[in-house]
C-alpha cells in the first residue's frame, strides 16, 4: 500500500468518526480547530493563503484532493483528531 493509498485510508477514518472538515469556508467556520489541512495544487492562490492563515494547523498540498479523498469538487479539507493529523503527516514526510 503506497504512502497517498494510507493518506486516503486514515481520511475515510475521519470522515466515518465525524474528524474531517469538507472545503475552504467550512473550515474557516468550524467550531473545533484543524490539526492538519489539506490543500490540493490546483486551489485558487487565495484559497492556499486563506488556510496558511488558520492558526497551528500544519497544511499539506497534494497534487489531487479529489481523488484522494473521495469526495468531488473539494479543493481543501481539514482533520480535527489529533492523532489521525499525526499520522497523516507523518506519512506525508515520509513521501
Amino acid at each position: 500500500m503506497s504512502g497517498m493509498d494510507k493518506i486516503s485510508s486514515y481520511i475515510g477514518f475521519a470522515v466515518k468518526s465525524g474528524s474531517v472538515i469538507i472545503g475552504g469556508d467550512n473550515i474557516e467556520k468550524a467550531k473545533k480547530p484543524p490539526r492538519v489541512i489539506l490543500v490540493c495544487e490546483s486551489a485558487s492562490d487565495r484559497l492556499k493563503k486563506k488556510m496558511q492563515s488558520l492558526g497551528d494547523a500544519e497544511i499539506i498540498a497534494v497534487e489531487n484532493l479529489e481523488e484522494l479523498s473521495h469526495i468531488g469538487g473539494c479543493k481543501a479539507l481539514a482533520v480535527t483528531d489529533q492523532n489521525l493529523a499525526k499520522a497523516i503527516i507523518r506519512l506525508k514526510r515520509c513521501l
